[in-house]
């Protein structure tokens, strides 16, 4: 606008400077207008040629107030043949896109950047031959945004034109990354605009396909970038990639071969790149954030401590990592990529978990994947498997190679180490036996020898065991035989057999007796002519014990004496015991682990027998044995509790059935079974419970069916017995030395690991 409004001024006083600065009459109108007429006519050539020159110089005088460059320049002259007379334009640095549209302006340069318009040089008049003025050196009105050159230096010639050929964002727990692959090094500028928090990616001299020309929405991304948009203008050398940040941080941007990373910045903050490290030119290294300037939001989202004691992908050996467990603690990371190279991923995973890896050049191949938040040790194992790809850790250092290069070196490996142990020198060692066979311990042993080199020979004269093989295999045969050869554990078993019976026993009823001889009445009374006298007339006597049986409170009633005749006697048997009997044992055993022990208490029950033999009578005696028996066999467990087969064995004599020979039945309680108690515990083994009742009556027949006076003439007998048997086991183990022996050969052995993993 001001150039077109200085050459329209510039026009006007030309015309006034021909006209000779004098106004024609106001009266003499055929005077002015042939006047003009011929001014017209004869200097109309002149005029147009001049106007051309007034114009180059009016443009050569803004360009040198605007400090425009010359191809700006050329560009713009372009546009203003064919753009309206009023068009305003807009400074392609001051260029930026708010809504993320494809080739749509955000704002003006002048609303941007606003130029200061300096007031207008005072009027010369216009001289034909008038030299123009050199031109003065560029002055700048308003400084370019500060731009940090990364790759290649200077911008390429248009046949050096880079291809883009991939833009991708692949997310992490550290806010994503984006990547711009391209066909080879290319030249790039970046700034950013603190106003709409946009961050500008331009890179020269390149070509942007149309399928790349789309937004890419990042919303449901935890992280500094809200969304990516990329486009070209029409006849453009410069595709521009602008990042829409969620905070006014800068990201960091770095170039990796064919790559360009942009790096998002840390806890939303400003990195600076190229403040540290420029050089004299005006380029920028790589600003890379070190691991101490990350703050909080680069500790991992996960269980450090846990997976230090864990140890990340901690197999050594192929066979370990395909016989590996699926448990897994690195950070989560995500990770979107399509057709990408699996050195790239497995390069990314390295960056993102700060891991040690090497990877082999055998390793090769093309990539699909898109995880989101799962632990980078799983993403490297998943990767590598489907590629047919292993690892072998040696330190702290991952190499990565196919899995049968990696199967060849193990194979190689173990040949050189067979190799190796078969040219290790012999030697023979003794070793004494305490506790254990020999016989029974060299057996054990024969398994952990060098094959085809180690030998054992066991001397049960001198419980001694002979070793021959290599230094390092009779070290673990020394441990091995201090973990075999330890006293055995003993147990001490008590029990309880308690046995209750309740008896409960009633007897009711009258026995009419009478003695006396035989006699002869006479016809006037009494017998053998003596009268019949009754002496005394009621006597109460207690008979004795044995007369009736079990008659505790028994009373003989004699009503008389007939003279002659013999005595009258009736037996009142009112009789009721009660008895509650226990018979307690209490047997122990004590046995090693494993070995059966029996406890037995014995007793006799005697009988005799009569035999008569040619008139002469023999008696003989017979001893039947009565045994009470405890068997029991402990297993000790490693958490201290003793399985227990048990069998327990109780015989007793019954009631005498025979009271000429006192012979008595053999009765017997038995139990048998296994336990598991703990250690100074009671188990009850077994309980037996029986119960008898018994009911009878005796009586003079008829008689004892008369109501009421029945009773006189009958008796009734009434049994109940019961009898319960049970058992309690306690077992207790002994204190040995056990416990110190195996305490002493836990440390040996931890001693030993120690010093072979170092």
């Amino acid at each position: 606008m001001i150039r077109i409004l200085l050459a329209l001024f510039i026009c006007i006083s030309i015309v006034v400077t021909h006209s000779g600065c004098s106004t024609p009459d106001t009266g003499d109108e055929d005077s002015l207008m042939a006047l003009d007429e011929s001014g017209t006519e004869s200097s109309g050539d002149d005029i147009e040629s001049e106007t051309e020159a007034a114009e180059e110089e009016a443009a050569s005088e803004s360009s040198d107030d605007l400090g425009f460059e010359e191809e700006d320049l050329a560009a713009e002259d372009q546009e203003d043949q064919q753009e309206p007379e009023g068009f305003e334009e807009f400074a392609e640095d001051e260029f930026a896109e708010d809504e993320m549209e494809q080739g749509e302006e955000l704002e003006q340069a002048e609303e941007e950047f606003p130029l200061e318009e300096e007031p207008l040089a005072e009027e010369q008049p216009f001289v034909e031959d008038q030299q123009q003025e050199p031109i003065p050196e560029e002055q700048p009105l308003v400084a370019e945004p500060e731009t940090v050159e990364l790759g290649t230096e200077g911008l390429m010639s248009s046949a050096e034109a880079v291809d883009i050929k991939n833009i991708e964002y692949l997310a992490n727990s550290e806010g994503g990354t984006v990547v711009v692959e391209t066909t080879g090094p290319a030249t790039f500028q970046t700034r950013m605009n603190p106003e709409t928090q946009q961050f500008i990616l331009e890179i020269q001299q390149s070509n942007l396909p149309v399928k790349l020309k789309r937004p890419y929405i990042l919303k449901e991304f935890k992280g500094e970038f809200a969304s990516i948009n990329a486009y070209q203008e029409g006849g453009s050398p410069t595709s521009r990639v602008v990042i829409q940040m969620k905070s006014g941080g800068e990201p960091t941007v770095r170039q990796e071969g064919n790559s360009i990373i942009v790096i998002p910045p840390v806890g939303g903050g400003m990195i600076a790149a190229g403040d540290e490290g420029k050089d004299e030119e005006g380029g920028a290294e790589e600003a890379v954030p070190k691991a101490e300037e990350k703050g909080e939001a680069w500790k991992a989202s996960y269980d450090q401590d846990r997976a230090d004691k864990s140890q990340i992908l901690a197999a050594r050996t192929i066979d370990e990592f395909l016989l590996g467990s699926n448990e897994f603690f690195g950070k989560p990371i995500s990770i979107q990529t399509s057709d990408a190279n699996i050195r790239e991923v497995i390069s990314f995973i390295a960056a993102e978990s700060g891991a040690n890896i090497v990877v082999s050049d055998d390793v090769e191949g093309k990539l699909t994947i898109k995880l989101r938040e799962v632990p980078w040790d799983q993403v490297l194992v998943i990767v590598m498997r489907a590629k047919n790809l292993g690892y072998v850790r040696q330190g702290s250092v991952l190499r990565i190679s196919t899995l049968s290069k990696l199967r060849q070196e193990t194979d190689d490996a173990s040949r050189i180490l067979a190799i190796q142990q078969e040219l290790v020198p012999l030697k023979v060692k003794v070793f004494p036996v305490s506790y254990a066979k020999v016989n029974d311990l060299s057996e054990k042993l024969k398994p952990f020898l060098t094959a085809k080199r180690g030998r054992v020979v066991d001397d049960i004269r001198t419980s001694t065991v002979i070793v021959t093989d290599t230094e390092e295999v009779l070290s673990r045969i020394d441990l091995l035989i201090k973990e075999l050869d330890i006293p055995p554990a003993q147990v001490m078993i008590e029990g309880k057999i308690i046995e209750a019976s309740e008896d409960f026993k009633r007897r009711i009823g009258l026995n009419w007796s009478m003695t006396g001889t035989d006699i002869t009445l006479s016809d006037n009374g009494g017998y053998n002519g003596t009268p019949i006298n009754l002496v005394p007339g009621l006597r109460v006597q207690p008979l004795p014990r044995d007369q009736v049986s079990v008659a505790t409170g028994s009373i003989g009633f004699n009503l008389g004496v007939i003279d002659g005749v013999g005595t009258l006697a009736a037996n009142l048997a009112l009789a009721q015991s009660d008895s509650l009997i226990k018979i307690i044992s209490s047997p122990r055993v004590v046995t090693t682990n494993k070995v059966k022990a029996f406890i037995t208490q014995e007793g006799q029950v005697i009988s005799k027998a009569s035999v008569i033999s040619n008139g002469t009578v023999t008696s003989h005696v017979t001893r039947t044995p009565v045994q009470l028996k405890l068997e029991v066999t402990p297993q000790i467990t490693t958490a201290g509790s003793v399985i227990m087969d048990v069998n327990i064995k109780r015989q007793f004599a019954g009631p005498i059935e025979d009271q000429a020979s006192l012979a008595r039945p053999i009765n017997s309680r038995e139990a048998s079974t296994q336990v598991l108690v703990k250690n100074g515990q009671t188990a009850v083994i077994a309980g037996i419970f029986q119960s008898d009742e018994n009911s009878s009556e005796e009586g003079v027949p008829g008689l004892k069916s008369v109501p009421v006076i029945g009773w006189l003439f009958k008796g009734q007998n009434k049994e109940k017995l019961k009898n319960e048997l049970m058992i309690f086991l306690t077992p207790r183990i002994l204190k040995t030395q056990v416990d110190e022996f195996r305490k002493e050969n836990i440390e040996l052995s931890e001693g030993e690991a120690t010093r072979d993993s170092a």
